[in-house]
């Protein structure tokens, strides 16, 4: 499968490689074939070099950090989803969202709005979480 992966050095670089796909889902795992990824502050982050790969590992690194697509496979311990359900998922501190399949812990992903296409959903999972932290954390505002 291809994905956009950064490769460390100076200056870094992105390239679309050819990577392996993810082994079938386990457990609570669900594989997603990925429609739409967005690019963020921390991909952005990466590639000019404020934020150190190493921070989130060694490189090579596929980017992006949250994604929408559509379930392929689930792992025996899901219960939240099947395969065919259009989902969005913040994925982990280890990014993977701008490649062809990305697995994923069903805890990090939503059904997607069906009233959305897969382009705008795609930034919805960290912009929603960050304007979400804004509004408990700096604007003290709570559901009740």
């Amino acid at each position: 499968m291809r994905a956009a992966r950064l490769h460390p050095g100076r200056p870094r670089a992105v390239r679309v490689d050819e990577v392996p796909d993810p082994r079938p889902p386990a457990g609570a795992e669900l594989l997603v074939r990925v429609a739409a990824s967005s690019v963020n502050g921390t991909d952005l982050g990466l590639v000019r070099g404020s934020v150190p790969l190493a921070v989130l590992g060694r490189g090579p690194l596929v980017l992006g950090f949250d994604v929408a697509g559509v379930v392929e496979a689930c792992g025996p311990a899901v219960t939240g989803f099947e395969p065919g359900d259009a989902v969005i998922a913040l994925l982990g501190h280890g990014g993977g969202g701008q490649a062809e399949r990305v697995l994923l812990p069903q805890s990090r992903a939503a059904l997607a709005p069906s009233s959305v296409g897969p382009v705008p959903a795609a930034a919805l999972p960290l912009a929603g979480l960050t304007a979400l932290q804004a509004l408990r954390e700096r604007a003290g505002l709570h559901a009740r």
